[in-house]
């Protein structure tokens, strides 16, 4: 629990120092990070969360300034299994630790164009009804249904 501390506080310079964050990374934080996310302690677990936060932004703004598609760190954090670990903290009772896991998500861990994939799958709409299109030209098959009897 100390050492989630002391991570968490070497990580909030954040873009400030982030040389100091790259080479945290290096040594390995992000794993014991990650496996902290299921303490019971509520107060370790936002600590966490901060720490990871910190290093995503980091990620974040070297994705940018190198022009890669991918925050590497966020990559390393679903590697570590810490993604998993986040996504179901959306499902916590704490509404602090809810707020920023789903923060997290939302903003590091849903791709790009996960909407309109989603909408490409939901039939149209008739805008003068405003009720969904299906095909018409399904048909009952020959002798009809036959569900197991």
């Amino acid at each position: 629990k100390e050492a989630c501390w002391a991570i968490s506080n070497a990580t909030s310079g954040g873009l400030n120092q982030p040389e100091q964050i790259r080479y945290m990374v290096q040594q390995g934080c992000i794993k014991p990070l990650s496996d902290l996310l299921n303490c019971m302690d509520n107060k370790i677990t936002q600590v966490a969360l901060d720490g990871l936060e910190n290093i995503l932004k980091v990620g974040e703004a070297d994705k940018e300034e190198s022009g890669n598609a991918i925050n590497q760190y966020a990559l390393f954090i679903e590697e570590a299994g810490g993604m998993d670990k986040i996504h179901n903290l959306q499902l916590h009772d704490n509404i602090e630790i809810y707020k920023k896991a789903y923060s997290i998500i939302d903003k590091y861990f849903s791709e790009e164009g996960e909407e309109d994939e989603d909408s490409e799958l939901m039939p149209g709409v008739d805008q003068q009804t405003g009720q969904f299109n299906f095909e018409g030209d399904v048909s009952v098959p020959q002798g009809g249904f036959n569900f197991g009897n």
